[in-house]
């Protein structure tokens, strides 16, 4: 064989032993840098893995099933026969007795000013002023169903004029109103009676205007009342 073909063979054998060596020693490095992150990694805990998964742009979201605690019946609404739905129960209307048809004798109608204003009360227990006989009395028997005795009195608006009357109201011989008045003025009246067995409405004549016996004084729309206390009034 020439020499110059021996020697690059030889050349040749040399580079292959170099990357060969080359190539061992890169694998022994690598095994030996494995084995120190498998002792490293050993005692510690292993990594936690989440998994997030976005669905496609369009995708309806999923409806949550109902609580287990949430209430099977709708809050806004109400059921059918819920309270909240159930209609209120009628106004009972106040049941109301008239003195004037207990006493139909002294019934008329009177026209009574209060507080500025003219009220035409139909059903009203009237007086005529009397000097002579200043004192009139009325009683009642008062029945256990009613409440309150309500009454607009005053002096009525029909002349002669210079009158002066005074209302007293007596329940159970207690008295628990009384008031002068002249021409042109009234009050109201509202006195509980519940329990009670007498009433007496009792007036006095203390002046009459220019003739002894001439104006009314009147116990305007004067009622007993049932369910409701009503005020004085007509």
């Amino acid at each position: 064989m020439d020499g110059w073909k021996v020697a690059k063979l030889s050349a040749w054998a040399t580079v292959a032993a170099a990357v060969a060596g080359a190539l061992i020693a890169g694998v022994f490095q690598l095994a030996t840098a494995q084995g120190g992150d498998d002792d490293k990694s050993a005692g510690a805990p292993a990594p936690s893995v989440s998994l997030s998964i976005t669905p496609p742009a369009g995708t309806p979201s999923p409806t949550p099933p109902p609580s287990a605690s949430a209430s099977q019946w709708p809050t806004s609404e109400g059921t059918p026969d819920s309270p909240e739905n159930s209609p209120p129960p009628p106004a009972t209307a106040p049941q109301v007795r008239y003195i004037s048809e207990i006493d139909e004798k002294r019934s008329r109608t009177a026209t009574l000013v209060h507080q500025g204003e003219r009220h035409e009360c139909l059903t009203s227990l009237t007086v005529r002023t009397n000097v002579f006989q200043a004192t009139k009395t009325f009683e009642f028997a008062i029945d256990p169903e009613w409440d309150t005795f309500s009454t607009l009195a005053g002096m009525d608006t029909a002349p002669p004029f210079g009158n002066v009357m005074r209302f007293t109201v007596y329940v159970d011989d207690e008295q628990v109103a009384t008031h002068q008045l002249s021409d042109r003025q009234a009050v109201e009246i509202t006195v509980p009676v519940r329990g009670r067995s007498a009433l007496k409405l009792v007036t006095d004549t203390v002046k009459a205007g220019g003739h002894p016996a001439g104006g009314y004084g009147a116990w305007g729309n004067a009622r007993f009342t049932a369910g409701a206390e009503e005020k004085g009034g007509c």
